[in-house]
């Protein structure tokens, strides 16, 4: 039996009073009832650790709107705990994330991203969901594709026009092209095509960056 965190990941910014999702994955033996607690750590990893929620459907999947008592100086932590009649294992971020007063956060949202970046994805490796993120500091049309090692395209992430801002998108390895399921364990590639206008502040012209991530079964 397993539970892994998947969101927030590594130095996620988030406000208090905010809506975040609270992403796991979990393996636990066919045919047996398991469920989930919730707790967060505002001091790292040393705790104290006050509840989140408990008796949560182990789903992978829990809404939850962030406390302003919440808001920390310090890195935060969650520590996910799946359990069932007889057998109970945590698990806890690998590294911290940050919750931010509605005062602080507030300029931190509304600040255009200064380049264009494309950030590794996390978690790395795994199994079977991932996130991956990018900035982009003027409108720009966007492109962003997964390959396995041969280079066959895997799937079409994001495909459109989308103004500056900061960007999540949620990669799946039991979704892809031409009825592809359940991906095999290995290295996949994903790449940010970017074609942008020029703004008044003189950035313009095109973005390409390409990354690895591993998918571990």
């Amino acid at each position: 039996m397993t539970i892994r965190p998947v969101y927030p990941f590594t130095n996620k910014k988030i406000n208090v009073q905010s809506v975040q999702t609270i992403k796991w994955i979990s393996e636990v033996p066919s045919g047996v009832s398991s469920l989930v607690k919730l707790e967060l750590s505002t001091n790292d990893i040393n705790g104290p650790w006050n509840t989140i929620a408990v008796d949560l459907p182990n789903n992978g999947h829990y809404q939850w709107i962030i406390p302003e008592s919440a808001a920390s100086t310090d890195t935060c932590r969650i520590r996910y705990t799946v359990y069932t009649s007889t057998d109970t294992i945590s698990s806890i971020n690998p590294e911290g994330f940050f919750i931010i007063g509605q005062l602080v956060i507030s300029d931190e949202q509304n600040k255009i991203p200064e380049e264009f970046i494309l950030y590794q994805n996390y978690p790395n490796p795994f199994n079977p969901s991932t996130v991956i993120s990018y900035q982009l500091p003027v409108a720009s049309i966007v492109t962003l594709k997964v390959y396995d090692i041969l280079g066959n395209e895997i799937a079409t992430l994001v495909n459109g026009e989308k103004p500056a801002g900061n960007y999540e998108v949620e990669f799946n390895s039991h979704s892809g092209l031409s009825g592809i399921r359940d991906l095999p364990s290995g290295i996949y590639f994903y790449q940010l095509l970017v074609s942008a206008g020029r703004s008044p502040d003189g950035k313009a012209g095109s973005f390409v960056q390409t990354k690895k991530m591993v998918l571990m079964r």
